[in-house]
């Protein structure tokens, strides 16, 4: 597929891409598929996605408190519990800004671990990634 060697223009060291039908067959691939690439923010859907599992399932509320004080579980998936991007510390009052923050995943999976007795990247897995087929 020529759209997919586009990506040999892309301002990165590293770049891959596959079309996969709905049957699962593949359509094109363009790129290293062994390359292992960091998904980053790219996770933080499917953390979420977990997350309204474990509330679907009663194992947290989205206004019980999680990560620093003051904060709930809606605020960490929300961005606004006040945790700094990438540190623990606190920039805001929970609820008055909005903080774009890995802090407040990495509260969030250590709060449904703390909840459910399921490490978060195991919890993970079963509630998400298996079902989707990931």
């Amino acid at each position: 597929m020529e759209s997919l060697r586009m990506i040999e223009n892309w301002p990165v060291p590293t770049a891959a891409a596959v079309v996969v039908r709905a049957d699962g067959t593949v359509a094109g691939a363009h790129g290293p598929q062994e390359h292992r690439f960091a998904l980053a923010s790219v996770t933080k859907p499917l953390a979420a996605y977990a997350a309204l599992l474990a509330v679907e399932e009663g194992a947290v509320e989205l206004d019980e408190p999680a990560g620093p004080d003051g904060a709930t579980v809606r605020h960490l998936l929300a961005h606004t519990s006040g945790l700094a991007f990438d540190e623990d510390r606190v920039m805001a009052a929970p609820g008055t800004r909005r903080i774009y923050s890995n802090a407040g995943f990495e509260a969030l999976g250590e709060h449904l671990t703390k909840a459910t007795d399921i490490p978060f990247p195991q919890y993970l897995k079963e509630a998400v990634l298996d079902p989707l087929g990931m």
